[in-house]
C-alpha cells in the first residue's frame, strides 16, 4: 500500500490472581480510509473483537479472570466490505510488545499441491471464515444446490464470495438465490452474473453486473443503476491511490471504469484500451509499482493493461491464449498479484506468479479457483477440477 502509515497501539491486559500481565501490539495502519478490526483469540475462540476507524490511538482490553498463558493477536484492515490485509501473531502474556502489519510483503515461495477433498459435479468454488478461526471454509456450487465442502447444505443457488457490508468485522458469504443477492439473512434486490464488493465513496456496496447492466446496493440502501450495458464481469480496487475504489465493469459492449470519490462513482471515458471487450476481468498489482493493474479475458485471449498510476490503464504485451475465466490474488505473500487463467473442463490452466512471471502449468480440467487461507499458512490458491477434486497450491 502506498502513502505514509501510522501506528495504533493495542494494549491487552490480563488480570489474574492479583497480577497484571499484558501484551502491547503496535499495528501499522496505512494512512487511507478504512476500518481496522482487532481480535484476540485463545483456545476457546475469540475473546476480543472490535472494529475502529483506521486511525492512531491506544485501546485497552481487560480480560477479567481469564488465565490463558498466550493469545493470538490479529489485525485486519477492511475497506468497502473487503479485507485488504491481515496479520496475526501469538504472544505470551508478560509485558511483550509485538508488531502487527496488516499488509506486510515477504519473499514469494511456492509449494506442491495437496488434495483437500472431492465434490463430483461441482461447478464453482467460494471461500469464507464463518467460525472466525482464521481459516477459510470452502463452498461448492452444483447445478441445483450449494454446500460446504464437507457436505453441509448452503442457502444459495450460486456463489459470489465473502464481504462485510455491515462493518461488524465479520465477512458473511454472499450468493444469489431466488433472483436476489443474499448472505442467508439479509437479501438485496440485485441479480446478475457477476458481483464484487468495495467502497467508491458511498460506503460499502456490492456492484452486480448482468444482462440488464450494472447496479449497486447495500443493506438499508436503495439500489441504483450505473449502466444499462450488459455486464459479464465486475472488479473493484483503488486504482489512483486516493482511498476510494474504482469500479471496473466489462462485457461485450466494452470495458468501463468508474472513478470513486466523495460523490460516488463517476464514469471515466478512455480509462481502458480502446476496443477492448471482456468475458472476464480481475484487478491486482502485477508489475510491482503499487498500483492495481487490469487482467482481462478477451475473445482473443488473456490480456493485461497496466496502470499508469492515475487509474488509466494501458495495453501491454500479453501472454494470450484461450481460456474461460480469470482470477487474481496474492498466493505467495510477495504483494504481487498472481493471475490464474482458467482453461475449464477441456482446456489447460496456467498460473502466472506476479501476473507476468513464467507460467506454472496447473493441468487440464480446472473449472474454478479462489484465493483463501484454508491451512492457516496465509492465502493460497485453491482449485476445483472438473472431476470434483479440490486441491490447494501455495506456501
Amino acid at each position: 500500500m502506498r502513502g505514509p502509515s501510522r501506528t495504533l497501539a493495542l494494549l491487552l491486559v490480563l488480570a489474574a490472581c492479583g497480577d497484571e500481565r499484558w501484551v502491547v501490539a503496535d499495528v501499522v495502519v496505512p494512512a487511507a480510509p478504512g476500518r481496522l478490526c482487532l481480535l484476540a483469540l485463545d483456545d476457546d475462540g475469540v475473546v476480543y473483537d472490535r472494529g475502529y476507524d483506521a486511525a492512531a490511538g491506544t485501546l485497552t482490553f481487560l480480560a477479567g479472570d481469564r488465565v490463558d498463558e498466550s493469545v493470538e493477536l490479529r489485525a485486519e484492515l477492511w475497506r468497502g466490505g473487503r479485507r485488504l490485509g491481515r496479520a496475526s501473531q501469538t504472544a505470551e502474556f508478560a509485558g511483550a510488545t509485538i508488531p502487527l502489519e496488516p499488509r506486510a510483503c515477504r519473499d514469494g515461495a511456492g509449494g506442491a499441491a495437496e488434495t483437500l477433498g472431492g465434490a463430483p459435479g461441482a461447478m464453482a468454488l467460494a471461500a469464507a471464515d464463518p467460525d472466525r478461526d482464521g481459516r477459510d471454509e470452502l463452498y461448492v456450487a452444483f447445478a441445483d444446490r450449494t454446500e460446504s465442502l464437507d457436505g453441509e447444505a448452503a442457502p444459495w443457488e450460486s456463489l459470489v464470495g465473502p464481504a462485510d457490508l455491515d462493518g461488524d468485522c465479520f465477512a458473511e458469504l454472499w450468493g444469489f438465490a431466488g433472483g436476489a443477492l443474499t448472505d442467508g439473512e439479509t437479501t438485496l434486490p440485485l441479480a446478475g452474473e457477476a458481483a464484487a464488493f468495495g467502497d467508491a465513496g458511498e460506503g460499502p456496496r456490492v456492484y452486480v453486473g448482468g444482462p440488464d447492466g450494472l447496479a449497486a446496493g447495500a443493506p438499508g440502501v436503495a439500489s441504483r443503476t450505473l449502466s444499462g450495458a450488459p455486464t459479464r464481469a465486475v472488479a473493484l480496487a483503488d486504482l489512483n491511490g486516493d482511498g476510494f475504489d474504482e469500479v471496473v465493469a466489462g462485457g461485450g459492449a466494452g470495458i468501463e471504469v468508474y472513478f470513486g470519490g466523495d460523490g460516488g462513482p463517476v464514469i471515466a471515458p478512455g480509462a481502458t484500451p480502446a476496443g477492448w471487450t471482456a468475458l472476464d476481468l480481475a484487478l491486482g498489482d502485477v508489475d510491482g509499482d503499487g498500483d492495481p493493474d487490469l487482467a482481462v479475458l478477451r475473445p482473443e485471449g488473456f490480456a493485461l493493461a497496466l496502470n499508469r498510476g492515475d487509474g488509466f490503464l494501458e495495453a501491454t504485451a500479453s501472454p494470450g491464449g484461450a481460456a474461460v475465466g480469470l482470477r487474481a490474488g496474492d498466493v505467495d505473500g510477495d504483494c504481487l498479484a498472481d493471475v490464474v487463467v482458467l482453461g475449464g473442463a477441456e482446456g489447460s490452466s496456467r498460473w502466472f506468479p506476479g501476473g507476468t512471471g513464467t507460467a506454472v502449468e496447473l493441468g487440464d480440467g480446472v473449472v474454478d479457483a479462489v484465493f483463501a487461507d484454508v491451512r492457516g499458512r496465509g492465502r493460497e490458491l485453491v482449485l476445483l477440477r472438473a472431476d470434483g477434486t479440490v486441491e490447494v497450491w501455495g506456501s
